[in-house]
């Protein structure tokens, strides 16, 4: 998306998509981990416990779509280059705190369940959210979704759910 692009453009790019999808991300009370590139780490009950925790996450993801094509359209209204983010979502235990050295530290997470969730985000297409069955077996009264699988390049096949909508009559 960014060949031929000025970095200073790339940035911007970068700075607008990211800034709208944080608001959502605090919107619902996530904590934004890091940025890994072009991806926002998110995470939802950590450090205080959270019960609506998968739910907000699913509800995150939404008002995250909605915000980027949001900034899309003001970008495509200003004739620059836009995009559209896939969405992953996964769950589990992770190790929480204050990793790296004397030097400079970092509060984050880490774990399997981080290293899946980003399985489950590269396997999105731009405008999708998948889940794993891990969150979908949490929210699936709330949501409407389809069975899928996506192949990972090392640990196989996971199954995956494509959510389509929150349902109108679930209340999250």
């Amino acid at each position: 998306l960014t060949a031929g692009m000025e970095s200073d453009d790339i940035v911007d790019l970068l700075n607008e998509y990211l800034s709208a999808q944080v608001d959502e991300v605090f919107r619902f009370d996530g904590t934004v981990d890091k940025f890994i590139g072009d991806s926002i780490l998110a995470v939802f009950g950590s450090p205080e416990p959270d019960p609506m925790m998968y739910e907000k996450a699913v509800r995150a993801a939404f008002a995250m779509q909605e915000a980027v094509a949001q900034v899309s359209a003001h970008r495509q209204a200003r004739r620059q280059v836009t995009c559209k983010i896939g969405i992953g979502i996964h769950c589990g235990k992770v190790l929480h705190g204050f990793i790296g050295s004397d030097d400079r530290m970092e509060y984050t997470v880490i774990g399997s369940p981080v290293n899946h969730t980003s399985r489950y985000t590269a396997a999105a297409a731009g405008g999708e959210i998948l889940i794993s069955p891990e969150v979908w077996q949490r929210t699936y009264r709330f949501i409407e979704s389809d069975l899928t699988a996506i192949q990972t390049k090392h640990e196989g096949e996971f199954r995956a759910f494509r959510v389509k909508q929150i349902k109108s009559t679930g209340k999250l």
